[in-house]
């Protein structure tokens, strides 16, 4: 099938490589052959801005290839953007929790867990995909597509939300999740973290530690992680994934970034600089020579 009829490769300028190619103001490797094979290049208006490009590619995407990004860029802007200041808000993607990756988090003081299946996906490793989420997180949804909702909301457990996508920019909430802070998996959460974040925890709970062999540490820090209750070990984790994964762009560059590039600008974690030059180049004009 070629790129003409299925825009598939279009999603690639939605991916952290790309995005840090385009703050050192430069496009990915063949953008012009690629919005040339998809008719792209021909249907610009004249004066269009490499930002307004984007949002047109995006378009592209939320029409005829409804990928991960797709959901992903609605959950930033609706869920975190819409709700939550930044400055107490952070989402991070792909975050490795027992023996699955989760695909969206949001931390704001509690934890949220979106796991995105999309028509193009199956669903057989939902169901252990979401006992491995009632581990850690305080809430968790399944973000799918309108034509999907209702029979995923049937298949299941009542605990788990279930959230729509109605349009590139329209999420709608068809059942909400129950809590989970209460039942979590201290020793699942330990292993989410970092060796000095579960040393911070351990030292601030239970005290400093005497010295020991290296090949002892991580086995007492683990042991006494442990013993937290299951909403104190959730609320540890909380913070320390919230100072790990706070924004290093101001808050202004994103704010001046087209519409389809929040969520994957977020998901980059640039840094201030980064973020401007990002700024910059997107607000330059497109030429297709």
């Amino acid at each position: 099938m070629s790129d003409r009829t299925h825009p598939r490769a279009l999603a690639g300028f939605f991916s952290p490589p790309a995005v840090r190619r385009m703050a050192e103001k430069r496009w990915p490797l063949g953008t012009k052959r690629l919005l040339q094979a998809t008719g792209i290049s021909e249907r610009l208006p004249e004066g269009t801005t490499r930002g307004g490009l984007l949002d047109i590619v995006f378009g592209e995407l939320a029409t005829r290839y409804r990928c991960e990004y797709v959901y992903k860029n609605a959950i930033a802007r609706k869920l975190l953007l819409e709700r939550h200041p930044l400055a107490e808000a952070v989402l991070t993607t792909e975050f490795r929790c027992a023996g699955s990756k989760a695909d969206v988090v949001i931390l704001n003081g509690t934890s949220t867990v979106y796991e995105i299946k999309t028509e193009l996906d199956n669903l057989d490793r939902l169901p252990s995909q979401l006992n491995d989420y009632r581990r850690m997180f305080d809430r968790i949804f399944v973000v799918t597509h309108s034509s999907l909702a209702s029979s995923l909301r049937a298949f299941l457990d009542d605990d788990i939300g279930v959230i729509s996508l109605e349009g590139p920019d329209a999420l709608e909430e068809v059942r909400g999740a129950a809590h989970n802070a209460q039942r979590i998996d201290p020793g699942c959460v330990f292993d989410s973290l970092r060796k000095a974040e579960y040393m911070d925890i351990v030292h601030r709970r239970f005290g400093p530690m005497p010295a020991m062999p290296n090949t002892q540490h991580y086995d007492r820090y683990r042991e006494l992680f442990i013993q937290l209750p299951p909403d104190v070990a959730h609320l540890e984790m909380v913070d320390a994934l919230r100072l790990r994964f706070s924004l290093k762009v101001d808050f202004g560059i994103i704010a001046r970034l087209p519409s389809s590039m929040l969520g994957v600008v977020i998901e980059s974690q640039l840094s201030d600089k980064q973020g401007s030059d990002l700024v910059g180049f997107l607000q330059g004009g497109y030429s297709r020579i």
